[in-house]
């Protein structure tokens, strides 16, 4: 008796996907951050990855976001659709 297990290359081929008109798009406002929890400071960073290397050698480097919350940081990066700078400006109230 033999088993055959189904894998998802069983199914590869058979027609394309085409979305719905009744989903949402997918927010990718996120894609190019890391985020860092820091246990001594008790902060969450958003660091662009762009920025990642200098992050390590300084947490001070600009252009990382942080805050207690993550929660936070990704409404701030969804609302501007992760412009750093936009961040910048809502937060600093001008």
């Amino acid at each position: 008796m033999t088993i055959q297990n189904e894998v998802y290359t069983d199914y590869e081929g058979f027609g394309q996907y085409t979305p719905s008109s009744s989903e949402t798009p997918v927010d990718t406002s996120v894609y190019n951050f890391v985020f860092h929890y820091n246990a001594y400071s008790g902060l969450w960073s958003a660091i662009p990855r762009d920025l990642y290397d200098q992050y390590w050698d300084s947490s001070d480097t600009p252009g990382i976001l942080r805050s207690k919350s993550i929660e936070t940081l990704l409404y701030l990066l969804h609302r501007t659709g992760g412009d750093v700078e936009e961040v910048y400006t809502i937060t600093s109230g001008q």
